[in-house]
């Protein structure tokens, strides 16, 4: 299994098949697991995070639309792993919450670095947006989080 191949962001994929590319979400998910090389666990947590998340889409849109003025200016997968970054601070209670900040900010270097034409000062854009959401959406965890996503710059 790659350093790629995580559970979130096998989610991510999925999602973003499903958000993006109007996919059916049991048959992009089902699509991807079973190409996976994953756990069994981190396959139900796969399938918990997509489910999740399109199931509570509109409230997590509506969580991410008092920090997003502008929501086309962000990439697609940026908003999409906002929306399943706050899904499962503000849902999954057994999830600590640095590693779902932890995480999103590795899977955001991860595509920043598959991304020749992204310049660093877009890449500092756009991983200090995840962090002042994820950091206002989820109050009580934003000692954790600061210190974090730190790591962004």
């Amino acid at each position: 299994m790659t350093k790629l191949e995580t559970a979130r962001n096998l989610a991510l994929k999925v999602l973003e098949d499903v958000f993006i590319n109007q996919a059916y979400s049991n048959i992009a998910l089902n699509k991807h697991l079973k190409g996976s090389q994953l756990s069994a666990a981190d396959k139900g947590l796969v399938t918990e995070l997509v489910y999740g998340t399109v199931a509570r889409k509109l409230t997590l849109e509506w969580y991410l639309s008092h920090f997003i003025e502008d929501r086309d200016k962000l990439d697609s997968w940026l908003y999409v792993l906002l929306l399943m970054s706050v899904y499962q601070l503000q849902y999954l209670d057994k999830l600590p919450d640095h590693a779902v900040v932890n995480e999103a900010v590795e899977i955001a270097n991860l595509v920043r670095r598959a991304a020749k034409n992204w310049s660093m000062q877009s890449f500092a854009v756009s991983c200090e947006k995840v962090c002042q959401i994820l950091l206002v959406s989820n109050v009580r965890t934003s000692v954790i989080l600061s210190s974090t996503l730190c790591q962004c710059g």
